[in-house]
């Protein structure tokens, strides 16, 4: 979420925010919503997933590694970023 937050503010968009999840990005959007009320004006949930069907996916050493390239991912995105 803190990605999310960092890149609204490095491209200088100021809240409130109507966040639209699709599918995964959905639980995405929602945590975010959560995490910082006060910066959502609205949310637009497009098919979107819910927590518990990782659980039903996915065996707990899925989920972790999953995470795990997740949190790769981001940081990569991050330092690109970051590059320009």
């Amino acid at each position: 979420m803190r990605d999310i937050r960092a890149a609204l503010r490095r491209l200088k968009i100021d809240p409130p925010y109507v966040l639209v999840g699709h599918s995964i990005g959905g639980m995405a959007a929602r945590m975010f919503a959560f995490l910082h009320p006060e910066e959502v004006a609205g949310l637009v949930l497009l098919d979107s997933s819910c927590e518990r069907q990782l659980e039903r996916w996915f065996t707990t050493e899925e989920r972790l590694s999953a995470r795990r390239a997740g949190q790769r991912a981001r940081a990569r995105a991050l330092a690109m970023a970051r590059a320009g």
